[in-house]
């Protein structure tokens, strides 16, 4: 048996949809994507969605509207995909990474807090794995001194805490999903950007297709053309063979996580038991996790790379989330002089954490040959 790390789900719907906007002729900025922003605010319960072309092209389109300077700093977790260091970087200011809690894996309140100085200006806050960071005290801290909170949900489509939907509370200024092929919802590439603020999702929308004006009307007539530009931008738009795409999936969303939160419960039964050589996921009472992915984190003694040879033996793929962690990439290495051992956590996690096989259609008996594997160590 051959189990791969990920796959999408594409069903027959997912096709026709595909199909039937090649056929319409009306390839980019049409219907489809319109709809498929209304349908993603609707469902995380912000009041704006702007569909972009990537998740990276989505946090470098929200930090640009929610003005970021160069020079300045911007918190954030070293434990996370490298698209959010990037954005930052990309608008010339200088991520400020911070270490991790141990348990959540998330960006640790505290020590964010304790890092704000003169130099800060934001704060990008990762769902780790789609667990719910603690968002609500780095919000209200960053409110109180005058900073941005951007959230970076690329891995928490439909996670909640209380009763609230990730990218449904307006304490942040924005919200970043992304669309990847091994997400609850894919447009293949894609990403959106959910916000409350009217005027910082015109600010998005004109930032993402090349700083045309949002309001102008397109056809002539009375007032500015849709071709005055007032603005730098860029071309970061969601096409609408994508968003159609979209559309199909986010209309079944809430099957798709429920079947996923059935295999992260299949998973998490069958490796309790190793439990002495293995750390499972966890989750916190009064949030739903999204599972993006299933990490287990080896206990000291266990060899991950051991684990990773004899799984890989069995036609099972891993991988190693997030090794290196971001203030140990070479690039920001170099650029920052960052060494081993300034964020230890982040690090040590990073050095015994393996995903394994994990998406919607993935069946029963595809976990529990992956477990055998591993009970077999």
């Amino acid at each position: 048996m051959n189990i791969p790390l990920s796959k999408p789900e594409i069903t027959p719907e997912d096709v026709a949809a595909v199909s039937a906007v090649l056929k319409s002729g009306k390839l980019t900025q049409g219907p489809q994507t319109a709809l498929f922003e209304e349908m993603a605010a609707a469902y995380v319960g912000a009041k704006f969605a702007i569909a972009v072309s990537s998740h990276a092209t989505a946090l470098h389109a929200a930090l640009l509207a929610a003005g970021i300077a160069p020079g300045r700093e911007v918190i954030t977790s070293p434990f996370a995909f490298i698209a959010a260091a990037n954005a930052i970087e990309q608008c010339s200011a200088r991520p400020r990474f911070v270490d991790i809690d141990p348990i959540s894996l998330n960006l640790d309140p505290r020590k964010a807090i304790s890092t704000l100085s003169e130099e800060s200006q934001a704060l990008v806050v990762s769902h780790t794995f789609g667990l719910p960071a603690e968002s609500a005290a780095l919000c209200g801290e960053a409110e109180t001194c005058g900073l941005v909170v951007i959230e970076d949900a690329s891995q928490a489509w439909g996670a909640q805490a209380g009763s609230v939907k990730v990218g449904g509370s307006p304490a942040a200024l924005a919200t970043v999903f992304s669309c990847y092929p091994g997400c609850p919802v894919t447009t293949g590439e894609g990403g959106l950007i959910v916000t409350h603020d009217a005027a910082f999702a015109d600010a998005c929308r004109s930032l993402i297709n090349l700083g045309r004006d949002p309001a102008a009307p397109k056809g002539g007539g009375k007032g500015a053309s849709w071709l005055t530009h007032t603005r730098l931008g860029f071309n970061y738009r969601m096409d609408e063979m994508s968003a159609a795409l979209g559309v199909s999936q986010l209309a079944r969303i809430d099957e798709t996580l429920a079947q996923r939160q059935r295999l992260a419960e299949h998973y998490r039964g069958r490796l309790r038991p190793l439990k002495d050589r293995f750390i499972l996921p966890m989750e916190i009472a009064g949030c739903r996790r999204a599972w993006s992915t299933f990490n287990i984190i080896c206990r000291e003694g266990v060899s991950r790379e051991k684990v990773i040879g004899a799984l890989a033996d069995k036609g099972i793929a891993t991988e190693r989330y997030f090794d290196p962690p971001l203030h140990l990439q070479p690039f920001y290495r170099e650029k920052y002089g960052e060494s081993p051992g300034t964020l230890s956590i982040a690090e040590g996690i990073a050095r015994q954490i393996l995903a394994l096989p994990f998406f919607t259609t993935m069946s029963a008996a595809e976990v529990d040959y992956v477990c055998d594997a591993l009970e077999a160590l």
